[in-house]
């Protein structure tokens, strides 16, 4: 488990991450290419994404912050939006069942 980030380094593996390097559970790796890692002993840690960019989050950064980026940059992350629509309040976007959806 991760010295300062076990709720990242649980959910990420659960994801399919796995150790890397050195410090398997402080540096985890994602086949697409993203890397999430430990930068301090107090929580800070990075991201290094498939594209080359990157990202260094503070110790303050809540871990379901960290969790999402890293989902995002290994492309498991598939923002949905899925509304139901009430027939009377018309919310929008219009649920698949609804009457007045027109796509």
């Amino acid at each position: 488990m991760s010295r300062t980030r076990p709720v990242v380094t649980e959910a990420l593996e659960g994801a399919g991450w796995t150790g890397d390097g050195n410090d398997p559970l402080d540096r985890l790796r994602h086949p697409s290419g993203a890397v999430w890692g430990l930068i301090s002993g107090i929580g800070a840690c990075s991201l290094d994404c498939p594209d080359g960019g990157g990202v260094d989050f503070t110790s303050s950064t809540s871990d379901q912050v960290i969790i999402a980026a890293c989902l995002a940059a290994a492309g498991q992350l598939t923002p949905a939006v899925d509304v139901v629509c009430d027939h009377e309040g018309h919310a929008v976007p219009h649920s698949r069942t609804c009457p007045q959806q027109t796509s």
